[in-house]
């Protein structure tokens, strides 16, 4: 029994190795030549254990490494590992001054060997508005008697005594006040006290109305 279990093994494994070898050999390999793999600085061409030829690394470029990717029937397929030793001078810059009205943020991202470089912008302190992608426009100079923050989706901020009409500040009238950062003239009010006659007191203050 022991001698036939033997037997039947043996058969199989050249049975196997049989039908593999008569894969590889139905397989023709289409030549060598440039790899069309990132990496890769020439390529050969190897037979599975199907009768399916496949492109694979022969040799790497410098700084890569020849790293085994499968197993085949009949080869093995490579591919070429970039050696990643990491980036220099790869560190956010942050907010810093653009074109005039505009700051830009430099967002670096070290990936491997490279440093990838994105951009962001908005608009600078004595501007308000919404940059565009690239800081040349959107930006719009803070008006007369207002501040401006800058930041993007900003606006303008009227100063005391005065109240944001359009895209300027306008003084209340008859000599009023109001908070700085009015949006209203219905925000504009004279102090409790004798009115100009001095005949009449008011108290509280006394807002404009519309």
């Amino acid at each position: 029994m022991k001698s036939f279990l033997v037997t039947f093994i043996l058969m199989l494994f050249l049975l196997i190795n049989k039908s593999y070898g008569a894969a590889c050999m139905s397989c023709v390999p289409e030549g060598g030549g440039l790899a069309y793999v990132y990496g890769c600085l020439t390529a050969i061409w190897v037979c599975d254990g199907g009768g399916t030829s496949y492109e694979t690394c022969n040799t790497c470029q410098s700084g890569f490494t020849k790293t085994l990717i499968s197993g085949l029937g009949c080869s093995n397929v490579y591919n070429c590992i970039e050696n990643c030793t990491g980036c220099t001078n790869c560190t956010d810059i942050g907010w810093t001054a653009y074109n005039a009205g505009y700051e830009r943020y430099t967002d670096k991202t070290c990936v491997c060997n490279t440093c990838n470089i994105t951009y962001s912008y908005r608009c600078s302190a004595g501007y308000y508005g919404t940059s565009n992608s690239i800081g040349t426009s959107g930006c719009i100079v803070c008006p007369a008697n207002a501040t401006c923050p800058g930041g993007n989706a900003s606006t303008f901020f009227c100063i005391s005594g005065y109240y944001k009409n359009g895209t300027v500040c306008t003084i209340c009238p008859s000599g009023g006040s109001s908070l700085p950062g009015s949006t209203s003239i219905t925000s504009c009010n004279i102090s409790s006290g004798d009115d100009e006659s001095g005949i009449f007191e008011y108290d509280p203050n006394c807002y404009y109305s519309l």
